[in-house]
């Protein structure tokens, strides 16, 4: 799955507020009941878009299948979710995360967007929100299945139409909480767009790393060296040992790639953002030798060992 799991302990203590206590409105307008239970992680469980409800049948089915053991037991219990509620969707996305990447799953997944994105339209809570999908529960379950939709797309090797719906998806939210504007930069990247990059650029004018080391390979492989040689100062004042750490990664990852997996948690500007970057653009690794080459004639620093 593409959430991230809460690390609180499931065990702990719950407490009951006091039933007197009113529903409380977030910034999205969503209500919050504290006059109900909560467990830990419920405050995870909202930022990621499922409300935890502790006597719903189907919510606490799809919560026993994240925390199962196996892939059996999490199938199993799922499914059982899905008999409870047909119209949970998290858990429809969470079952489809163990089938085999193929055009069949492909039109699967068109077929639930587009179911889903009809409901969404016609209910008046959700019909006028293009901007802003990731503000409202409701349409969070929709956002993490697009992120998937385009997870596929990528793993298919179809460039146009993942470029195609990781824009589409910045037109459904805005503000990109799902971090897909690093994806389309390696996208952008791949097929040497650079109209496209240089405006997906000067939108969010970004510094983070998912944005700035593809930038900086697209200067590269235009023969823009200079343009190239800027950015990677640009990113060295943020990060001054940039260069030991992408070459650490590199040689942590080295054999690893089909298996890569990105860090749950990261810190800015660090070697783990790296390796989020080379975690969610392996398709850029064969296109990236003479860029490293390029890197590793820029490292400064004596420690490091050539190979």
């Amino acid at each position: 799955m593409n959430d991230k799991k809460s690390e609180a302990d499931n065990e702990t203590s719950r407490s009951l507020p006091p039933k007197s206590a009113k529903p409380s409105p977030n910034s999205s307008g969503v209500e919050y009941d504290f006059g109900k239970r909560w467990t830990p992680d419920t405050i995870n469980q909202i930022l990621y878009g499922v409300e935890e409800d502790l006597d719903d049948p189907a919510f606490n089915l799809y919560q026993q299948a994240l925390d199962a053991k196996t892939a059996e037991e999490a199938i199993h219990l799922a499914k059982a979710a899905l008999r409870k509620n047909p119209k949970f969707l998290d858990a429809t996305i969470f079952l489809l995360d163990f089938e085999r990447e193929s055009d069949e799953k492909q039109k699967k997944m068109e077929d639930l967007l587009a179911k889903e994105k009809k409901r969404l339209d016609a209910d008046e809570s959700t019909a006028d929100i293009e901007g802003d999908y990731w503000g409202f529960l409701e349409t969070r379950p929709y956002m993490r299945l697009a992120n998937d939709y385009l997870k596929l797309l990528i793993s298919l090797g179809k460039m146009r139409q993942a470029i195609a719906q990781a824009e589409y998806m910045l037109k459904l939210n805005t503000t990109d909480n799902l971090g897909v504007r690093n994806t389309l930069m390696s996208l952008y990247v791949l097929v040497e767009d650079k109209d496209a990059a240089d405006a997906l650029l000067a939108k969010y004018d970004d510094p983070m790393l998912g944005v700035q080391i593809p930038a900086m390979m697209l200067c590269y492989k235009l023969g823009d060296l200079a343009g190239a040689e800027a950015k990677l100062n640009d990113v060295l004042k943020y990060y001054p040992t940039f260069i030991t750490g992408f070459f650490d990664a590199v040689r942590q990852i080295s054999g690893y790639t089909n298996d890569l997996v990105a860090p749950d948690r990261y810190r800015p500007f660090s070697i783990e953002e790296i390796k989020v970057f080379f975690a969610e653009s392996k398709f850029l690794l064969p296109t990236m030798q003479g860029f490293i080459y390029w890197l590793g004639e820029h490292d400064k620093s004596k420690k490091r060992k050539k190979k």
